[in-house]
């Protein structure tokens, strides 16, 4: 049987000394992981593509032992829908779309349509004269062993390539939503580094990587490296991948708090903002970087012993020993990681709440009355 990750051979990436390597160009790892931050809702892609999904009828036909040709060819259009808005988006993008879109139209041919309709024929024909048969152990006039077999083939490839496209939108989203809880919770960390970081990740980017692994060497700038080539099964595996081999090597997404936008770290240092241009609604219209508007509010990167990350670290901790206890529900739990997770960064941009206000607010009764008005006025 053709394992599902041997049919989409576009979609694979080659990983080396904390890189990636797509069509001859190389990325930091976690680069991707990054990408599906700043890119998620552009378009509405992950719904776009759950709408198409809902509406196969192919599958279900597939699995109840019939065909017909209309939602057979329904899905070859579907396919290519899906593959024209992920084909904006990173890392499709980088991949060889017009190569599985041809594919795809060869599977999804006429011809084979009838195939399979001729193959569901002719296996009724042999259940009804032996029900216990599995194969074509019986002779029946008119069809092959062998037209049997790649039928049987050609329905499996059929059926994993609408589950690979299906998996695409859920894929998307379980990534976008773990990656943005391991942000929200990266402050819980004595060192942003892979001992301390990857505990948090394995909770909130749970799930199995489905992946084929070669090695195999490639040519890059003149010179040749061996490479570990991975083939995805599923879109979730691959930004998984991308993520946990940055992880490995010090790599990690943030949320710049002035711009709103998401950055790659690539070391362990406690950086807030990122590089890129404050907007200009806060600046007056000044050309300033996110890290230097920060400075010149008089809001500085935090340093490892900075007291609003010292209070909210022990917020954290009694927030997760009351929970263990039972004393705070899950709901109650997740609610106040949000609250003290905002407490901080309301801080960190706000001298003066920082220096007034903060840490009355980050006591405990103090605290827990905040929660509750939160979780009241929506903050949930």
């Amino acid at each position: 049987m053709i394992m599902k990750n041997d049919l989409f051979s576009f979609f694979e990436a080659d990983y080396y000394n904390g890189n990636v390597y797509i069509n001859g160009k190389r990325y930091a790892a976690g680069v991707f992981a990054m990408h599906l931050l700043q890119q998620f809702y552009v378009n509405d892609t992950a719904a776009r593509i759950s709408m198409l999904i809902h509406n196969w009828e192919v599958q279900r036909e597939l699995d109840l032992g019939f065909l017909q040709v209309k939602e057979f060819a329904a899905a070859k259009d579907e396919l290519f829908e899906i593959l024209n808005n992920v084909g904006k988006l990173r890392p499709f993008d980088l991949f060889d779309i017009d190569k599985e879109k041809q594919r795809i139209n060869e599977l999804f041919s006429m011809e084979n349509a009838e195939r399979i309709q001729s193959f569901f024929q002719m296996r009724s024909k042999i259940e009804q004269k032996d029900p216990l048969v599995n194969g074509m152990g019986i002779c029946v006039p008119g069809y092959e062993t062998a037209e049997y077999d790649s039928c049987r083939q050609l329905i499996a490839t059929v059926s994993e390539t609408l589950k690979f496209y299906e998996s695409i939108g859920d894929g998307m989203r379980d990534a976008f939503y773990g990656l943005r809880r391991f942000i929200d919770r990266l402050e819980e960390a004595e060192r942003f580094d892979e001992e301390h970081l990857l505990p948090i990740a394995r909770e909130e980017l749970p799930g199995e990587i489905v992946s084929k692994a070669q090695y195999v060497s490639i040519t890059y700038r003149k010179k040749t490296i061996t490479v570990r080539r991975l083939r995805f099964s599923d879109y979730y595996s691959f930004i998984l991948t991308d993520f946990y081999e940055g992880l490995h090597y010090g790599h990690y997404p943030r949320q710049c708090p002035v711009c709103g936008k998401y950055f790659l770290m690539l070391n362990a240092r406690r950086q807030y903002y990122c590089s890129g241009k404050a907007p200009k609604k806060l600046t007056d219209g000044k050309d300033l970087s996110c890290r230097k508007y920060a400075a010149s509010c008089g809001v500085k990167e935090l340093a490892e012993g900075n007291p609003v990350v010292a209070v909210y670290k022990r917020r954290m901790g009694y927030i997760r020993t009351n929970q263990m206890r039972g004393v705070f529900d899950e709901d109650f739990a997740q609610v106040a990681k949000r609250y003290a997770l905002e407490l901080k960064e309301m801080a960190i941009l706000d001298d003066d709440y920082a220096r007034k206000q903060y840490f009355q607010d980050m006591q405990p009764k103090a605290f827990k009355r905040g929660v509750m008005q939160f979780m009241r006025a929506g903050g949930y």
